[in-house]
């Protein structure tokens, strides 16, 4: 899977000005601080793990953790991996900066700390969507200007959470990508599980399994009798809006259907279909 790039701020830019620049770095001891309870992070390579047990060996722990205080001592907000590293190194204390982070806030900077600096697997990704979204009532427009994505990059992560049980266990393992879980929402919900196994044992790749999906009995006929351009206008259409677009073009009548995989995706394309109706009519 290639990696990401980091989504261009830094922690430092969603701190306080004055937490930034007065926050003093403090020793705190290590059996004091508890985990992240909003860690969208749910796999540690353990490998990974202790190679920066190693280098704090060697080194000491470079970078302070942000922490918030609480009643029982203090509750890390972001450098999980760290705090992980220094507990396997049998360290007594480790820098901190103590951060006033509300719940949103801690959140919001676990999920970007992993964004920046490690790979999450991509149900990993959605899962800590899903629960920003979830807990703090966020809409997919919101979300995606917090984390600095594009709304259709957030949709499309979520859309994985569609997926079975089975199949979000292989992306998680890394056995499939996240372009194949996206293409094999493309299949109906019986055939998902059953198209995932076909994929890992014939080794197939994204396209291959696109095509597949375009295979189906029921639209192969209608695919194959379309003009090339009509095609291309249903591709660069799904790239656009990254679901499912199929244009009608008949004599009789023309039409345009789209795939929503919840009811909010379909509110929220409504909406921006109204806004831009009234951004044309003034």
């Amino acid at each position: 899977m290639a990696k990401r790039g980091g989504l261009g701020r830094g922690l430092d830019s969603l701190l306080p000005r004055e937490t930034a620049a007065e926050g003093k770095v403090i020793q705190v001891s290590v059996d004091d601080i508890s985990p992240n309870p909003f860690q969208p992070r749910k796999d540690f390579s353990l490998d990974a793990l202790e190679s920066l047990r190693d280098s704090i060996e060697e080194h000491g722990v470079i970078q302070p953790v942000l922490v918030k205080k609480v009643d029982a001592g203090y509750e890390l907000v972001a450098g999980e991996r760290r705090y992980r590293a220094a507990r396997m190194a049998q360290l007594e204390q480790i820098p901190a900066i103590v951060i006033d982070a509300e719940n949103a806030k801690q959140a919001e900077l676990a999920l970007i700390e992993n964004l920046q600096r490690e790979d999450l697997n991509p149900v990993e990704e959605a899962e800590g969507f899903k629960a920003l979204m979830d807990e703090y009532h966020m809409k997919q427009e919101e979300l995606a200007k917090t984390v600095s994505k594009s709304r259709s990059y957030v949709a499309n992560a979520l859309r994985l959470l569609n997926l079975p049980a089975g199949v979000l266990d292989m992306v998680r393992a890394g056995a499939l990508s996240a372009g194949h879980a996206r293409t094999l929402l493309m299949f109906d919900e019986p055939k998902r599980l059953e198209m995932a196994k076909l994929a890992l044992e014939k080794g197939l790749s994204v396209r291959e399994l696109e095509n597949l999906a375009k295979k189906k009995p029921a639209s192969r006929s209608t695919r194959s009798s379309k003009d090339i351009h009509i095609r291309d206008m249903e591709r660069r259409l799904e790239e656009a809006l990254g679901t499912k677009v199929r244009l009608r073009d008949s004599d009789v009548r023309k039409s345009v259907e789209i795939t929503f995989y919840s009811r909010e995706e379909m509110e929220q394309f409504l909406d921006l279909l109204m806004n831009v109706s009234r951004e044309t009519s003034e």
